[in-house]
């Protein structure tokens, strides 16, 4: 694996500083609250690294330049040099491509954006990444959009593990663990790239994670040579596509997990999204969160494949739950697969939109000896009102071999 390796061309150089421990970066030129790191070679052993933060600082943007793929294999921590977290948003440009292996974990109190795309684009004009190596002068505007050139290369992520903080489980705003790659609470998370993987590291190994709880995970897929926006909001950012000609696949396998739980919302976009082998999308609104709409566009397919695999919000109180929007030339809800809504309690569940030119919803899956359908629902299993169930189609919901089209209450086998 290659290592992190500096070079100089900010007038102010990124510092690392290695020991047998951990990997430090100091230095980096700031200019107004946005802080800038360009390294040749950025990858990060088990021992994990600290970026040192002022408290100035807004956005940490760190850009690699050289042609080495950047493997995480521990934490990156963003500290501030009192040693607390800082609050600033992180944002990680590598065109060459980014793997989060299954220990690779962030502690930050900010927004964490991944992609690989060519450049940042900011408000005034200037751009910063891998395409744009020589820049004699910096910028304190703010970030707009994502450049991507043709054919950016792929984001992979296995991460799974508990995040700790010198070796003490660190919790969401929840007061649960974290596990695998996280965004801070009530922050975005985003991973924009060419393909996009989430899944196992090995075989015996749980799927890759994304969690950002009460806050925004954002999952997008873009092969073309295009501009994705970015509009800041109270969490973050949300992504914009509207420029984009051509997406790329999305893939959720090995039990990966999607969890904006909490009150959060999710925007995943590409041209293929599949979900097999106990994938979830998903988000719950519990005491105190209204749930926010999970959203999940295709412009080819999208397909929901194996017994639990599942895109899906649902509600534990009394806040209603996020709104399910799916939208794609076709939508397959195969073997035990579900896309729907649930409340659990007296909040009222969400209602699911399904636009496509086909729908199937068809096959079973059989689990310790009980047969479960694939569904498209909206329920209640509580005391609150189920959602509402809109199908736009060009043709009417191939509904076959066990699949089925719910809405009510108390539905067996759920």
């Amino acid at each position: 694996m290659a290592g992190i390796i500096a070079e100089t061309t900010l007038p102010s150089p990124s510092v690392v500083q290695s020991t047998d421990k951990i990997t430090r970066i100091t230095g980096g030129t700031q200019v107004g609250g946005n802080l800038f790191h360009s390294l040749r070679e950025f990858s990060v052993s088990f021992n994990g690294t600290i970026l040192e933060v002022a408290p100035s600082v807004i956005n940490v943007f760190l850009r690699v330049t050289g042609l080495e793929v950047s493997t995480i294999e521990g934490q990156i921590a963003l500290r501030q040099p009192d040693g607390s977290i800082s609050p600033a948003n992180f944002f990680l440009i590598n065109a060459n491509e980014v793997i989060f292996a299954s220990r690779a974990s962030f502690l930050l109190n900010g927004s964490l954006i991944t992609t690989t795309a060519a450049s940042i684009y900011f408000e005034d004009g200037f751009q910063f990444g891998p395409s744009t190596p020589d820049v004699a002068e910096l910028t304190d505007s703010s970030p707009v959009a994502l450049q991507f050139e043709n054919n950016p290369r792929k984001i992979i992520n296995l991460a799974f593990q508990q995040v700790q903080d010198d070796g003490k489980p660190v919790l969401d705003a929840l007061g649960d663990p974290i596990y695998g790659l996280n965004g801070a609470a009530g922050q975005t998370l985003a991973l924009v790239g060419g393909d996009i993987v989430i899944a196992a590291e090995t075989p015996e190994a749980p799927g890759g994670r994304l969690t950002a709880v009460a806050g925004r995970i954002e999952v997008g897929s873009v092969v073309s040579a295009d501009w994705v926006s970015l509009t800041p909001t109270k969490t973050g950012w949300v992504l914009g596509y509207e420029k984009v000609q051509q997406f790329g696949t999305i893939q959720l396998a090995d039990g990966a997990v999607i969890n904006s739980s909490g009150g959060g919302a999710v925007q995943v976009q590409g041209r293929e999204v599949a979900l097999t082998d106990l994938a979830q999308i998903y988000s719950t609104a519990g005491e105190g969160q209204l749930g926010e709409t999970l959203q999940v566009i295709a412009s080819a397919s999208i397909t929901v494949s194996g017994g639990f695999s599942s895109i899906r919000t649902e509600t534990e109180g009394p806040n209603p739950a996020g709104h399910v929007e799916i939208s794609a030339g076709r939508v397959a809800i195969l073997d035990g697969g579900r896309i729907g809504s649930v409340t659990l309690a007296q909040g009222s569940g969400g209602d699911v939109r399904v636009k496509a030119n086909s729908v199937t919803v068809s096959g079973t899956a059989i689990i310790e000896g009980q047969r479960f359908s694939s569904l498209l629902y909206v329920l209640s299993l509580g005391t609150g009102a189920p959602g509402k169930l809109i199908i736009e189609t060009t043709t009417p919901p191939d509904v076959s071999e066990g699949g089925e089209i719910i809405t009510g209450e108390n539905f067996q086998n759920f």
